[in-house]
């Protein structure tokens, strides 16, 4: 029997074991019935599982080194022009990142594998933060939905507790949203198309916007609130004498959960994973510690954070119920022991390629 003669069935099933995009480009070029096989909606590829890329973009040979944890090994690409000498704050599905330039708080949205460029207004290329730190000050942008789409909405967190959304088409930029007095925020993400924010005394905050459109065809957005949840302390996971160093808040599974990390002896970093759980009425949240993230990997990292699901076998190196953190340069482990916690690199982010 030659190759190609193989059946479709036993073609999924040796389609599913290719680890890494790369692999499964390399299966579809093997013949026309494995292209096929490999493009029919029933032998999708799974969901793409975030690389890891530094977050300064100052090579000025625009050649960049890429990690691949589900093959353990590294890639080289080429960056569009416009994503030399930036440093990247966020990343969505796709290849898509945000990048700032260096010299002036100048805002790009480009795809590093296919060069596309979102286009920006003037006043959303513009990104003024508090301090003086330039591009170092913006800590993060996260993303509401794919940027090409017209709903997409961005959110930014700078270093001074501002949170600040736009929406594509909006001439008039962005609005500006302080923390309240007694808190700052950690993290911001957006969870079932709302935007919540985390503040480092772990309590959670909702942003209510309204997206207007306008007469001529353009859009804008208008904060209606921040509402904050009601939390029972008497079951709050803080210790005031130790307190956490690092916070992170994403979604897994569309429920919104919260991890951080702590200071430990041998400067051995510990995680903790939350899930918020509310009362009957939906007002007073509590967190609950999870001890397992069942068929989950996670990947933190300070502007990117993400929970795949992965099948029991794994995906290559990458195994479910595992923490692959991209922000600690030493051994890492987790605080209860039932959730693994592997090293991967620092001075570097998340993001996620396309689905191959």
């Amino acid at each position: 029997m030659r190759w190609a003669d193989l059946p479709r069935d036993l073609l999924h099933v040796v389609y599913a074991k290719v680890s890494g995009p790369l692999h499964r480009v390399r299966f579809a070029a093997v013949c026309t019935s494995w292209r096929h096989a490999a493009t029919r909606p029933r032998y999708a590829a799974p969901p793409a599982l975030p690389w890891h890329i530094s977050s300064f973009g100052g090579r000025r040979d625009r050649t960049k080194r890429l990690y691949r944890p589900e093959d353990g090994e590294d890639l080289s690409i080429r960056v569009p022009s416009v994503a030399v000498l930036r440093r990247f704050v966020g990343a969505h599905d796709g290849g898509w990142v945000a990048a700032l330039t260096l010299k002036h708080v100048r805002l790009v949205l480009v795809n590093l594998f296919s060069s596309a460029e979102v286009p920006l207004s003037v006043n959303q290329r513009k990104f003024a933060p508090a301090s003086s730190d330039g591009p170092w000050a913006i800590r993060k942008i996260v993303f509401s939905r794919e940027p090409t789409s017209s709903g997409c909405v961005l959110a930014a967190l700078d270093c001074s507790s501002q949170v600040a959304l736009c929406r594509f088409g909006d001439d008039d930029g962005w609005i500006i949203i302080t923390a309240q007095e007694r808190s700052r925020f950690a993290d911001i993400a957006f969870c079932k198309g709302k935007l919540y924010g985390l503040t480092t005394d772990e309590e959670l905050d909702r942003f209510d916007f309204d997206i207007t459109n306008k007469h001529d065809g353009a859009t804008s957005v208008r904060l209606l609130s921040v509402r904050r949840a009601p939390q029972a302390y008497n079951i709050y996971p803080f210790n005031l004498n130790d307190p956490p160093y690092g916070h992170y808040l994403f979604d897994l599974g569309d429920n919104l959960v919260m991890a951080r990390t702590w200071s430990h002896r041998y400067n051995k970093p510990l995680f903790e994973v939350f899930k918020i759980v509310y009362d009957r009425q939906g007002n007073t949240h509590q967190w609950a510690e999870v001890t397992s993230l069942g068929d989950y990997a996670l990947f933190l990292g300070e502007t990117c954070s993400r929970a795949v699901r992965v099948p029991a076998d794994g995906r290559g190196q990458v195994e479910r119920n595992c923490i692959y953190s991209a922000n600690h340069a030493t051994s890492t482990r987790q605080r209860n022991g039932t959730i693994k916690v592997a090293h991967v690199s620092h001075n570097g982010m998340w993001i996620i390629p396309p689905r191959v």
